[in-house]
């Protein structure tokens, strides 16, 4: 990811629920070679939920393989 630019198309950051912890809901994404990859971060900030995907669609572990490497 370090290598990576990544180009956020959505972020919103609330607080509502119970407590002060905020809730999340960010994508992004970036060309990786003929693939675009796009990474999305939800849920409780406390412990956030991240999903890979891109498009043609890949398995997830390769979809991270290519922002990594």
């Amino acid at each position: 990811i370090l290598t990576q630019r990544l180009d956020f198309s959505r972020g919103r950051l609330t607080f509502g629920g119970a407590g002060f912890i905020p809730e999340l809901d960010f994508a992004a994404e970036t060309r990786a070679g003929d693939v675009t990859a796009r990474v999305t971060v939800t849920g409780a900030a406390d412990q956030p939920t991240f999903a890979f995907s891109s498009s043609p669609a890949l398995p997830e572990d390769e979809v991270l393989s290519r922002l990594l490497f």
